[in-house]
């Protein structure tokens, strides 16, 4: 391994590794035994940022909960990854960046309103204040389904059910709603 990991390698490793973690945890021990060949290759040529993503990758194996980004160049390559195991759907780290851009949002909103809900809800206010922030930003850039994502997020955030509401969304965003949903049930709603 002379150079960075090329655009092929980082989709494989999010592909396997999500392939790993939903569908065949069978596959495991070889796939991690694949990862750390890989990361001793990056320490023997002192490369860095391959180093700490593959690291990352490493400890998500054992510890899915630990979705902290790497600070790297491959941090988008790590939020398709997070992304593909929170929704259940492979996200291709080279998509389009407006693609991106959306998942990153959607999926922090997602993960904001759980927190809110279960873990800080002493946070529920401030976490309101900036989706009503989002929300005018939708609004002005005329993004109608954004609109409605969020004014649905902000109803669930104040106590709705997330099952009474997120009925219309398509796509993307009825993908999120139900990451939101499943979070919350997993979660047990107080």
């Amino acid at each position: 391994m002379t150079q960075a990991l090329t655009p092929d390698q980082v989709r494989q490793i999010v592909t396997n590794t999500v392939v790993v973690l939903l569908a065949r945890p069978d596959l495991m021990p070889e796939w991690q035994a694949h990862l750390l060949e890989l990361l001793d290759q990056a320490r023997q040529e002192q490369l860095e940022d391959e180093q700490l993503f593959v690291a990352a990758v490493v400890t998500l194996l054992g510890s899915p909960d630990d979705t902290l980004p790497t600070g790297t160049p491959y941090d988008r390559a790590w939020q398709a990854l997070i992304t593909s195991l929170r929704t259940g759907t492979l996200i291709d780290p080279e998509a389009e960046a407006d693609t991106d851009t959306l998942d990153e949002l959607l999926g922090a909103v997602v993960e904001a309103v759980v927190a809110a809900r279960t873990v800080l809800p002493d946070q529920a206010d401030a976490i309101a204040g900036e989706l009503r922030d989002l929300r005018a930003a939708a609004e002005r850039a005329d993004a109608g389904e954004l609109v409605r994502w969020v004014d649905d997020a902000l109803a669930v955030l104040a106590g709705e059910s997330p099952q009474d509401r997120g009925t219309e969304h398509e796509g993307v965003y009825a993908v999120y709603w139900q990451a939101l949903c499943s979070s919350l049930n997993e979660n047990a709603m107080p």
